[in-house]
C-alpha cells in the first residue's frame, strides 16, 4: 500500500442462541474506505478452523484490519453450518464504523 496505512485490532464475538450446535465455515466483508473504495475479503475457517459452538455457547477471535483512509466502515456475514440438520445459512453484520483514534476529537 502506497501513503498511510491505519491499521485496526477488532475482536469478534459470535453466539449460537440455537439449541443446537453451530459449525462456522466462511465469512464475507465489504469494506468501503473515506473515497467509497470497496475491498471485499472472504475466506473459510476462522484462523484455520471451522469452530463448532455449542449451544448458547461462543466464539470469539482478533483480526487486523488495514485501511489507507483514517474511517472506514464494514458490513458481511457469516455462513454457519446447524449440526442438528447440516442445513447452511447466513447471519448477516450489520454495517459499523472504524476511526482512527486522532479523529474522535
Amino acid at each position: 500500500m502506497d501513503g498511510p496505512v491505519y491499521v485496526f485490532d477488532i475482536q469478534l464475538h459470535v453466539v449460537n442462541h440455537n439449541n443446537y450446535p453451530v459449525m462456522l465455515t466462511s465469512r464475507h466483508y465489504e469494506i468501503i474506505d473515506i473515497c467509497n473504495q470497496v475491498s471485499e475479503l472472504s475466506g473459510v475457517g476462522f484462523l484455520g478452523n471451522l469452530p463448532i459452538i455449542p449451544p448458547k455457547g461462543d466464539f470469539s477471535y482478533h483480526n487486523m484490519l488495514y485501511f489507507r483512509s483514517f474511517t472506514a466502515k464494514i458490513k458481511g456475514y457469516y455462513t454457519i453450518i446447524s449440526q442438528s440438520d447440516f442445513s447452511e445459512f447466513r447471519i448477516d453484520i450489520p454495517e459499523f464504523q472504524f476511526f482512527a483514534d486522532h479523529m474522535l476529537n
